[in-house]
């Protein structure tokens, strides 16, 4: 029986990666390990980047009214940091990502 996890921490996994790297490395690697934790346990990541693709990533940066890494006591990342964790995630093409 195979376990499916739809999440975030799957592209985490160190074993065996073989997607697109930057700086020889997981792209998601750029992001310290606290800062990832906090992203992929927070709400808006949950909820808003769940099902996001390049085009309603843009869409969604649009939106955005600032930006800024983590906020409060607990340190919740903001939707800024979890947009950008997606990007890395995805690796859109460059012609996307500059307009």
């Amino acid at each position: 029986m195979s376990h499916h996890a739809p999440d975030a921490t799957r592209m985490l996994d160190t074993r065996g990666y073989s997607g697109p790297t930057i700086h020889a490395s997981n792209p998601l690697h750029l992001l310290e390990k606290p800062v990832r934790d906090r992203i992929t346990a927070s709400y808006y990541w949950k909820e808003q980047c769940f099902a996001l693709n390049a085009a309603t990533l843009c869409d969604k940066a649009s939106a955005l009214t600032g930006i800024g890494g983590t906020y409060s006591v607990s340190q919740k990342p903001t939707p800024f940091l979890c947009l950008l964790f997606k990007m890395l995630q995805l690796l859109p093409e460059r012609e996307i990502v500059l307009l």
